[in-house]
């Protein structure tokens, strides 16, 4: 690089930044300095760069700003370190304090704000980016002031409006639960959700059991629920006879727990691993990890608002 900047009487800096597609240095110099190095032989040191991005990655970053999250069902304490939003949060705040910034965590049914108390106190706080979570069966206020901040949902995509979503993989976890079982021998296999939880993941599990269960060449088993209600569950159990059952709520595991004939329990969204219990220990830390990248990457752009295409 010293020798390409002492041909062109550029800096080392400039020469390295235009090398790195550095934005701040023009087009015409960029393009100049990279001709400049194909002729002289110059070749990037790939093991030395990486070992600069772990240099520059160290380094304590400054304060850079506050974000929201947003929890819109459920108080604070109804959230435990070991549940999925729990573990969001978790991975929030991680991110966060890593990349410079602070979150400012709202829990709107705790103090009763509407929309617009919300976007209020948001705006009071200083806050240009938001994370929102755990919208319930009755989703998200529409009137909230989206054209203010940059937004990213957690777990779930939001069709009205449309905004950048950062979820687990719920549709493999649903194909996965489905080879898992089958190759352990399981042939009936049953699953058991509700409309609503499924509605908010755009059908993800229940797209994913099917998918498994064509796959194997096993006939469908299914109790739909509503509102979170699992009526008519143990009547399904004696009709149907599931050897196990496929389920992402640990409530169906009470339900069935006094029926004389229990059939085994697969729960796709384990809290932790427990002796007893099978299932699928989601990586909810790292997706709210992720959130936090896709939310410094619309600030630094400059995107506020609702996006002209969502990413998820």
């Amino acid at each position: 690089m010293s020798d390409v900047a002492a041909e062109l009487g550029l800096s080392h800096a400039t020469v390295s930044r235009a090398l790195a597609g550095n934005r701040r240095i023009s087009a015409a110099t960029r393009l100049l300095v990279v001709k400049a190095a194909e002729r002289m032989g110059y070749r990037p040191d790939a093991r030395m760069g990486e070992l600069m991005a772990r240099v520059r990655a160290g380094r304590q970053r400054g304060y850079q700003g506050s974000f929201g999250a947003v929890v819109w069902a459920g108080g604070k304490a109804s959230y435990m370190e070991d549940s999925a939003v729990g573990k969001f949060l978790r991975g929030i705040r991680e991110r966060s304090d890593a990349a410079g910034y602070s979150v400012s965590e709202l829990y709107p049914e705790d103090e009763k704000l509407d929309a617009t108390a919300v976007g209020r106190i948001l705006r009071a706080r200083g806050i240009e980016g938001v994370i929102m979570l755990a919208p319930g069966t009755r989703g998200v206020p529409r009137d909230l002031e989206w054209e203010k901040f940059a937004w990213v949902t957690v777990g779930f995509r939001m069709q009205e409006p449309q905004l950048h979503a950062v979820t687990p993989d719920w549709f493999a976890d649903g194909l996965a639960a489905v080879e898992i079982l089958a190759e352990r021998g399981f042939r009936q296999i049953g699953y058991v959700y509700s409309a609503d939880a499924d509605r908010l993941l755009g059908g993800s599990w229940l797209g994913g059991y099917f998918s498994g269960m064509f796959e194997q060449g096993l006939k469908p088993m299914v109790f739909r629920a509503r509102d979170h209600l699992l009526e008519g569950l143990s009547d399904w159990v004696k009709k149907q006879r599931p050897e196990v059952v496929v389920t992402h709520s640990e409530y169906t595991v009470e339900i069935l727990a006094g029926q004389p004939r229990v059939p085994e329990i697969f729960i796709l969204n384990l809290r932790k691993r427990e002796p007893g219990k099978i299932g699928l220990v989601t990586s909810c830390r790292e997706v709210g990890m992720s959130a936090v990248d896709m939310l410094v990457g619309q600030l630094r752009r400059g995107e506020r608002g609702v996006p002209p295409f969502q990413k998820t």
